[in-house]
């Protein structure tokens, strides 16, 4: 039986311009989601308005969690309100039509469903499963548990299988969902492990008994890691590398010159970056810089931070910060999903 899935968020990059000249804009879009069945969810595309429109399309469930990002304040704000009034209008209609506003009436149309998304079920049938669903609205709470129980299931069954790129997928997405869950982190390192990427392995399991000490399964596992032939020395936090799947907006001063660029990785030590104009002349080695953050990942994180550049490798650049990055806060914890361990 279908089921409201909750709205979402997908991101892509777009080329800009050519040369050096070139710029990467990454684009946000908005997606009302149905559970058609174990296997498939159906994605209504959102107009600028936040209300789902009637373009859609059909995704496997493991290339819908793995791409996209549950979307908690568009969902209680604007979605949840509607499908609430639009039950409750339809279910003291007593068969007639209601008066329905045109939000509502959006909403309404993004629950119907034709021959393609339920195959083999008659009209009247599909109708009623629409109506179904506004009997039975789950809350944001109700929707990320499902979410997340989901996502676990699939990628647990990845691994167990082998497919092991594929569970770090879906795993980053439980990331996206619990930052700072060290379960998740647990489980990327038994991926890597089995994977025999046994650096990547020993990071994660750092990040799990950063967020709990006391996590006795983690320790064992790094105590025996660091049993094997691998490097031993003590690694803190602040030497895990961080590369954005997206590399992240920014904005570099030095003097009186501004330059829009691309954070490519960071650290808390340390950013590597990809200036977009052509105006690359200005950064030499040694200069001094303030760096802005510009996406909402990592704006909070850097907001005119003081750095120097310290190397130039093919177009791009090394700056050191002059003071560390807290990793422990909510803010830094968050850029582990969007990101991988390098």
């Amino acid at each position: 039986m279908p089921t409201i899935a909750g709205t979402y968020y997908s991101e892509m990059n777009r080329e800009l311009g050519a040369g050096a000249t070139q710029q990467t804009s990454t684009q946000r879009l908005s997606w009302f989601a149905i559970y058609l069945n174990d296997n498939q969810v159906l994605l209504r595309a959102m107009n600028a308005e936040g209300l789902p429109t009637l373009v859609s399309k059909i995704l496997s469930s493991k290339d819908f969690f793995s791409n996209y990002t549950l979307d908690h304040s568009l969902y209680t704000t604007t979605i949840q309100p509607l499908l609430e009034s639009l039950g409750h209008k339809l279910s003291q209609s007593n068969g007639q039509g209601p008066e329905l506003i045109h939000e509502e009436r959006m909403v309404l149309g993004a629950l119907q469903f034709d021959q393609e998304h339920l195959p083999g079920i008659p009209k009247n049938q599909r109708e009623e499963l629409s109506f179904d669903m506004l009997s039975k609205l789950p809350n944001f709470d109700e929707v990320a548990l499902e979410h997340k129980s989901k996502i676990n299931h699939e990628s647990i069954a990845s691994r167990k299988q082998g497919r092991f790129d594929e569970a770090i997928d879906l795993y980053g997405a439980l990331l996206r969902v619990n930052p700072e869950d060290d379960h998740i982190f647990f489980n990327l390192a038994r991926v890597h492990y089995e994977k025999k990427d046994i650096i990547p392995c020993r990071k994660y399991l750092l990040l799990a008994l950063e967020n709990d000490p006391n996590f006795e399964e983690a320790r064992k596992f790094l105590n025996y890691i660091d049993k094997q032939d691998t490097p031993t020395a003590p690694e803190g936090r602040q030497h895990l590398r961080y590369r954005f799947h997206t590399p992240q907006a920014c904005t570099l001063k030095i003097h009186d010159t501004k330059l829009e660029g691309r954070i490519v990785d960071l650290s808390a030590t340390g950013i590597r970056f990809a200036p977009n104009t052509t105006l690359r002349s200005a950064l030499q080695q040694g200069q001094q810089c303030t760096i802005w953050g510009l996406s909402d990942l990592i704006s909070s994180i850097l907001s005119e931070n003081q750095a120097q550049i310290v190397w130039t490798i093919a177009g791009q650049y090394g700056a050191t910060l002059a003071s560390n990055l807290d990793t422990k806060t909510p803010e830094f914890k968050r850029i582990i999903a969007y990101a991988t361990l390098t």
